[in-house]
């Protein structure tokens, strides 16, 4: 499938669904169109989102009053609109907070409209601060969130708790918005792999392949410029995650990295590594790795910017990759990784006109 057929379509739903996706707006992916979904006709009147969805004919643009059955009554009454919002496009993205009424009770409904329309859809949820708003509120999203799994290829849980006591010390407004990052770190890596064209490609449908049975994932990215740039580039994309909840264990690894001419095998493997030691992923994790050579207008300058999709492969085995058992795939990535070496130092690479490399 060419990168400009691919639509794919992220509906905030709710309050904290709508200040999450404001971020977006500004960032000018070229396969996302954004909406913003909410019972609240004065949030929806206020966001910068010019894609808006009023939920729920009965309830008058008041809002739920924190109830999550007000919220699924309307997505349900909204259904018809919604399902023709979302009838064309190739991946669906909900953001949600829960713990509320809107998001916590619409988000289920909404998914389940795409659900019955097979379009590939991945939900991220944050969690609310229970340290401010109680345990009931926690669990209600708890409860909640359990139900929303089940209708959805695969997650992505917001710890805003966690987060919050990880960043104790930065002025609220400026924690709280970490979660906006989060967001905006998962559809920038997911753009980035169906609108590049890479050395050693990754594409929309190694992202389906990974996600359609996903389960609960991590997404992360990390860059760094000169000295060690490894190291520096795995700590910075470890510690941007570091509030996104984790499964136990993981099935799949999507590695997509974006490095100067002068980058090494041995760079590459020390980045592979870091990441399985950090996850405590078996050597033989499935996988795809993904390298796009940039230029950069120093010669002098190292550049490495990396990405990772994690999944935890639970909700159906039956769409994992099939391998013949007497293949080892660790051996499987070194080859994909001395390929694209290869394919560099080839004469055909060599004569290409490469990017240059973008600024910090």
């Amino acid at each position: 499938m060419e990168p400009d057929a691919i639509k794919i379509k992220v509906i905030g739903i709710g309050n904290a669904g709508l200040n999450i996706c404001e971020s977006l707006i500004e960032r000018q992916n070229t396969n996302i169109e954004i909406y913003a979904a909410d019972t609240d006709k004065n949030k929806l009147n206020k966001t910068k989102i010019t894609n808006k969805i009023i939920l729920g004919t009965s309830l008058n643009g008041s809002g739920t009053g924190g109830d999550p059955k007000l919220g699924a009554q309307a997505a349900e009454e909204s259904s018809e609109q919604i399902a023709q919002i979302i009838d064309d496009c190739n991946m669906l993205i909900i953001v949600s907070g829960f713990g509320g009424g809107t998001g916590t009770g619409a988000s289920e409904t909404i998914a389940k409209l795409a659900r019955n329309k097979n379009i590939l859809t991945l939900a991220i949820i944050t969690l609310p601060m229970a340290d401010i708003v109680g345990k009931r509120k926690l669990e209600l999203a708890n409860n909640y969130l359990e139900k929303l799994t089940q209708c959805v290829n695969s997650y992505m849980v917001i710890d805003n708790n966690r987060m919050l006591q990880q960043n104790a010390e930065l002025p609220m407004y400026q924690a709280v918005k970490m979660a906006n990052v989060a967001v905006e770190t998962t559809i920038d890596v997911i753009d980035d792999i169906i609108s590049n064209v890479s050395d050693l490609n990754i594409d929309f449908s190694d992202i389906k392949s990974a996600l359609i049975n996903g389960g609960k994932i991590v997404v992360a990215s990390g860059k760094s410029q000169n000295g060690d740039k490894v190291t520096n580039a795995f700590e910075a994309a470890r510690d941007s995650s570091s509030f996104i909840d984790k499964p136990t264990s993981f099935a799949t690894l999507l590695t997509n990295c974006t490095v100067d001419t002068k980058i090494s095998y041995a760079d590459i493997l020390e980045l592979r590594k870091k990441i399985i030691e950090e996850y405590q992923l078996p050597e033989d994790i499935d996988g795809k790795f993904g390298i796009d050579y940039k230029e950069h207008e120093d010669s002098r300058d190292d550049y490495l910017k990396f990405s990772y999709i994690l999944t935890q492969g639970n909700h159906n085995s039956s769409t994992s990759y099939i391998i013949n058992n007497n293949m080892d795939l660790s051996q499987i990535i070194d080859d994909e990784i001395t390929n694209a070496f290869n394919s560099y130092d080839s004469s055909d690479s060599i004569n290409k006109n490469i990017d240059k490399l973008p600024e910090f």
